[in-house]
């Protein structure tokens, strides 16, 4: 079965356990269309350990943080590379920031 969320007002939980569901937008260096610009949005449970990814287009004046600015270029394209490493690396971020 697909992971699934559900709304709760202005945020969204897991469905199968009631967690907040995390999110990040990453923006893409492609254009987007009619000026947009496309960015890949990745949602995930940490409870469950789920995520799921989806390209967007966002209006080019949004600008998403960088949740791996900080990082050595090499780290950085070693995560946009692999999904699972990437979520793996905001879940730890998210944890550490509360």
């Amino acid at each position: 079965m697909p992971w699934r969320e559900r709304p709760d007002g202005d945020h969204r939980l897991c469905a199968e356990c009631d967690a907040p569901v995390r999110s990040y937008l990453h923006r893409l260096d492609l254009p987007g269309p009619a000026g947009r610009r496309r960015c890949i949005v990745f949602r995930w449970c940490a409870a469950c350990r789920v995520y799921s990814t989806a390209l967007v287009a966002v209006p080019p004046e949004r600008v998403p943080a960088d949740a791996l600015a900080d990082l050595p270029a090499e780290e950085r394209e070693r995560l946009l590379r692999k999904e699972h490493l990437l979520v793996a690396h905001l879940a730890r971020q998210d944890r550490q920031s509360r």
